[in-house]
């Protein structure tokens, strides 16, 4: 309690909002995990209300300070590893609006635009401190998915609220930016390990990879429209290449234990569990006959897997930080 009480007169550190909106995606998947998975619903609902009630309370204490002191935004995203952290907030809230779309459509509306607006406010705050910074301060790191190419996560609760014609202009626009920008952050990931190697601080971060196209299959389908569901497949397909060129090299991108970085961890495994269930749904059908069937099967494995490992990953990552916290590690 005491540690709570002087976050609460500080403000929630916004390095952990990563980690926060793990929670929220690996709720979201463990719902999906009922209907697919075969999953007790209870699982992901009650995941569902824990993690939505913590990201609703550390974005209200964030806010909070930040409607006190708006410079305060420029100076948290000035690090370049943390310039993804204020754009997981609007993420997890336009998540969270999806979490409670089946129960309470009215405020789950107002939260998926509260986030989809915010994240316009993050994107051009990241934009400004990136322009505004050395030239030796402005890596193309994958945590600049987060706020330029986040609104991908829109279709999720958009599209089932109403707000279906805002969902696929945002999903569009997320697909168009990632497209400019990964390679980008592949020049400058060559560049890293050609000039000495990554610092451990920004090896994590490469998980992030893994979430546009988990995403983008994810939103595709939610989307519902013939174009973008025509891109679930390809998109899961993309992000389990990404995984599986990482997953060799875990120990490496962990190197130094815990530390608010492995946030990077949460989201993109969630995510990545997400497509997977999707591809065990569609490909029966997209193959089609006995090889269909066993590709999907081999999914529905794949994806039961995924998410069991989704769901101790981000209770790892979400203990330390809650440790992390209660210790006064961090600064809020």
């Amino acid at each position: 309690m005491p540690a709570f009480a002087d976050a609460r007169r500080r403000s929630f550190p916004p390095v952990l909002f990563p980690t926060l909106l793990g929670l929220v995606g690996t709720g979201l998947t463990l719902r999906a995990g009922a209907r697919v998975l075969g999953l007790a619903p209870w699982i992901g609902e009650l995941w569902l209300g824990v993690a939505s009630m913590a990201l609703l309370l550390a974005g209200a204490l964030y806010l909070a300070a930040l409607a006190r002191r708006p410079a305060r935004a420029l100076e948290d995203l000035s690090p370049p590893p943390a310039r993804g952290a204020l754009a997981a907030l609007s993420m997890g809230l336009m998540l969270v609006g999806a979490a409670a779309a089946p129960a309470l459509p009215g405020a789950a509306a107002a939260l998926w635009v509260g986030g989809a607006a915010l994240h316009w406010v993050f994107a051009g705050a990241t934009l400004h401190v990136l322009l505004s910074a050395p030239p030796h301060l402005r890596p193309v790191t994958p945590a600049l998915y987060l706020p330029f190419v986040g609104q991908i996560v829109a279709p999720i609760g958009g599209a089932a609220l109403g707000f279906g014609t805002a969902s696929a202009v945002l999903y569009g626009s997320a697909l168009a930016v990632w497209a400019a920008l990964t390679p980008l952050m592949l020049a400058w990931l060559r560049g890293a390990l050609a000039g000495g190697g990554l610092a451990p601080t920004l090896r994590p971060g490469l998980a992030i990879f893994v979430a546009p196209p988990a995403l983008a299959a994810i939103s595709g389908a939610a989307l519902g429209a013939p174009w973008s569901e025509a891109l679930v497949l390809p998109a899961w397909a993309a992000a389990l290449a990404v995984a599986l060129a990482l997953a060799p090299r875990l120990a490496w991108l962990a190197e130094g234990g815990w530390s608010p970085a492995w946030g990077a961890f949460t989201f993109p495994l969630a995510s990545l569990a997400g497509a997977t269930m999707l591809g065990a749904e569609r490909l029966p059908g997209a193959i089609g006959g006995a090889a269909g069937a066993a590709a999907g099967q081999g999914a529905w494995w794949l994806a039961a897997l995924l998410t069991a490992a989704a769901s101790a990953t981000t209770l790892r990552v979400a203990a330390g930080a809650a440790l992390a916290l209660r210790d006064g590690r961090l600064k809020g």
